[in-house]
Protein backbone atom coordinates (compact mmCIF):
# COMPACT_ATOMS: atom_id res chain seq x y z
CA UNK A 1 0.00 0.00 0.00
CA UNK A 2 2.96 2.27 0.69
CA UNK A 3 4.23 1.87 -2.87
CA UNK A 4 0.80 2.35 -4.43
CA UNK A 5 0.20 5.50 -2.38
CA UNK A 6 3.63 6.80 -3.33
CA UNK A 7 3.09 6.09 -7.03
CA UNK A 8 -0.29 7.85 -6.88
CA UNK A 9 1.09 10.90 -5.05
CA UNK A 10 4.10 11.24 -7.34
CA UNK A 11 1.87 10.72 -10.36
CA UNK A 12 -0.53 13.48 -9.28
CA UNK A 13 2.40 15.88 -8.71
CA UNK A 14 3.83 15.05 -12.14
CA UNK A 15 0.38 15.33 -13.73
CA UNK A 16 -0.01 18.77 -12.16
CA UNK A 17 3.30 19.90 -13.61
CA UNK A 18 2.65 18.64 -17.15
CA UNK A 19 2.16 21.11 -19.95
CA UNK A 20 1.85 18.60 -22.80
CA UNK A 21 -1.44 16.71 -23.17
CA UNK A 22 0.16 13.47 -24.36
CA UNK A 23 2.57 13.32 -21.43
CA UNK A 24 -0.20 14.16 -18.96
CA UNK A 25 -2.37 11.42 -20.44
CA UNK A 26 0.51 8.94 -20.16
CA UNK A 27 0.99 9.84 -16.48
CA UNK A 28 -2.73 9.51 -15.83
CA UNK A 29 -2.81 6.09 -17.47
CA UNK A 30 0.24 5.04 -15.45
CA UNK A 31 -1.24 5.96 -12.06
CA UNK A 32 -4.73 4.64 -12.77
CA UNK A 33 -3.82 0.98 -12.04
CA UNK A 34 -2.17 1.99 -8.74
CA UNK A 35 -5.36 3.74 -7.63
CA UNK A 36 -7.48 0.75 -8.67
CA UNK A 37 -5.25 -1.76 -6.84
CA UNK A 38 -5.20 0.17 -3.56
CA UNK A 39 -8.79 -0.49 -2.45
CA UNK A 40 -8.76 -4.30 -2.76
CA UNK A 41 -5.39 -4.46 -0.98
CA UNK A 42 -6.65 -2.21 1.82
CA UNK A 43 -9.84 -4.27 2.20
CA UNK A 44 -7.78 -7.46 2.37
CA UNK A 45 -5.45 -5.94 4.96
CA UNK A 46 -8.41 -4.87 7.12
CA UNK A 47 -10.01 -8.31 6.83
CA UNK A 48 -6.76 -9.96 7.94
CA UNK A 49 -5.95 -7.62 10.84
CA UNK A 50 -9.22 -6.33 12.28
CA UNK A 51 -11.13 -8.53 14.69
CA UNK A 52 -14.42 -9.72 13.24
CA UNK A 53 -16.36 -7.93 15.99
CA UNK A 54 -15.09 -4.51 14.84
CA UNK A 55 -14.29 -5.13 11.17
CA UNK A 56 -17.46 -3.49 9.81
CA UNK A 57 -16.86 -0.47 12.03
CA UNK A 58 -13.27 -0.13 10.82
CA UNK A 59 -14.35 -0.31 7.18
CA UNK A 60 -17.17 2.17 7.79
CA UNK A 61 -14.94 4.64 9.63
CA UNK A 62 -12.35 4.39 6.86
CA UNK A 63 -14.98 5.23 4.26
CA UNK A 64 -16.24 8.12 6.36
CA UNK A 65 -12.72 9.48 6.83
CA UNK A 66 -12.18 9.32 3.06
CA UNK A 67 -15.44 11.17 2.44
CA UNK A 68 -14.53 13.79 5.04
CA UNK A 69 -11.18 14.28 3.32
CA UNK A 70 -12.97 14.88 0.04
CA UNK A 71 -15.51 17.24 1.63
CA UNK A 72 -12.82 19.30 3.35
CA UNK A 73 -10.07 18.99 0.75
CA UNK A 74 -12.21 19.57 -2.35
CA UNK A 75 -13.10 23.18 -1.57
CA UNK A 76 -9.58 23.92 -0.36
CA UNK A 77 -8.04 22.66 -3.60
CA UNK A 78 -10.78 24.47 -5.51
CA UNK A 79 -9.80 27.75 -3.88
CA UNK A 80 -6.14 27.07 -4.63
CA UNK A 81 -7.07 26.42 -8.29
CA UNK A 82 -9.17 29.59 -8.43
CA UNK A 83 -6.52 31.80 -6.84
CA UNK A 84 -3.58 30.29 -8.74
CA UNK A 85 -3.99 27.58 -11.39
CA UNK A 86 -5.43 24.09 -11.65
CA UNK A 87 -1.88 22.87 -12.18
CA UNK A 88 -0.79 24.35 -8.86
CA UNK A 89 -3.79 22.84 -7.10
CA UNK A 90 -3.05 19.38 -8.51
CA UNK A 91 0.60 19.66 -7.50
CA UNK A 92 -0.36 20.65 -3.96
CA UNK A 93 -2.90 17.80 -3.81
CA UNK A 94 -0.18 15.34 -4.86
CA UNK A 95 2.06 16.76 -2.15
CA UNK A 96 -0.67 16.16 0.42
CA UNK A 97 -0.96 12.56 -0.76
CA UNK A 98 2.81 12.17 -0.42
CA UNK A 99 2.71 13.62 3.10
CA UNK A 100 0.51 10.67 4.04
CA UNK A 101 3.46 8.37 3.38
CA UNK A 102 4.88 9.55 6.71
CA UNK A 103 2.10 7.56 8.42
CA UNK A 104 3.09 4.44 6.51
CA UNK A 105 6.76 4.88 7.47
CA UNK A 106 5.78 5.34 11.12
CA UNK A 107 3.67 2.17 11.06
CA UNK A 108 6.34 0.14 9.25
CA UNK A 109 8.96 1.17 11.81
CA UNK A 110 6.60 0.46 14.71
CA UNK A 111 5.95 -3.06 13.42
CA UNK A 112 9.66 -3.77 12.95
CA UNK A 113 10.32 -3.28 16.68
Amino acid sequence: MFVLSGVTGIGVVIFGLMTEFAVGLAVLLAIWPARNMYSPLYDTWVNLHAESSVRATVISMSSQAGALGEIVGGPIFGVIATVTTVSTSLTVAGGVLLAGLVLYVHEIRRNEN
